[in-house]
This record gives structure tokens, sequence and C-alpha cells, in this order.
């Protein structure tokens, strides 16, 4: 299956059944996953299932992206924020990890985003 027609079910306007499928193929075929979120970020109405994929990859499959990954949390009400979170809390905390980490709180500190800061700030905390 394409990655088009994946995106397409994995939009939350379809049924249920519809976006258990694509998550299913996403999970079969798909493996950049966070790749395939970026080509999408725009489309919010993916994103939660995005995050439902992202969040059972494994940390060596994330750690090309994990500065995206704590894009992603700047607002916990964007769909998805919570698993993505939740998934960050359960992420190794090794160097590469840290060194993420500490260039996003930066840019957050930089950017003024008290919000952001805050959630980069529980993960250093778990």
């Amino acid at each position: 299956m394409d990655i088009e027609k994946i995106f397409e079910l994995l939009n939350y306007n379809n049924s249920i059944e519809n976006q258990k499928r694509g998550i299913r193929e996403a999970l079969n075929s798909c493996t950049h996953v966070l790749g395939l979120f970026l080509k999408q970020y725009n489309n919010k109405d993916v994103w939660h299932n995005c995050a439902l994929i992202i969040s059972q990859q494994t940390d060596e499959k994330l750690e090309p992206y994990l500065v995206e990954l704590f894009d992603w949390i700047k607002n916990m009400d964007d769909p998805g924020a919570d698993l993505i979170m939740e998934r960050l809390s359960n992420y190794k905390k090794n160097s590469i990890f840290l060194l993420a980490l500490s260039l996003r709180l930066n840019k957050a500190k930089k950017l003024n985003n008290k919000e952001w800061e805050e959630n980069l700030n529980k993960l250093i905390s778990l």
C-alpha cells in the first residue's frame, strides 16, 4: 500500500476500522515512521494515529528523530502529544537523548516558550 493511502486511512475522520487498518499498514510497511509524520506535519487529522505508530517504535528507530519528537510536545493540547510525551519518558536517557533534549530546552528558553520548557523539564526528572 502506498504512503498516501496509508495517510488517508490514518485520518481521524475515517471509521475506527479504517484508522486501525492504516495503523496496521504503517506498522507493517514503514521503516521511517517519524519521517512519515513529518511529511504530513500540517495535517493534524493524522497526528494522533501517527503518535500511536511512533510510540510503538524502539529507541533505536526513534533516535534519528529525537529533536523532532521533542518539538511535538511544545503544546500538550496537540493531537498525540500525550502519547509522544509518554514514549519519550520511557526512552533510555543516553547521551544522544540528553543532547537532543538540551538542544530543544535551549531553543525553548530562547523563544521564551514556558509551556514547552516545562514539558521538556518533566522529561529530565523522569
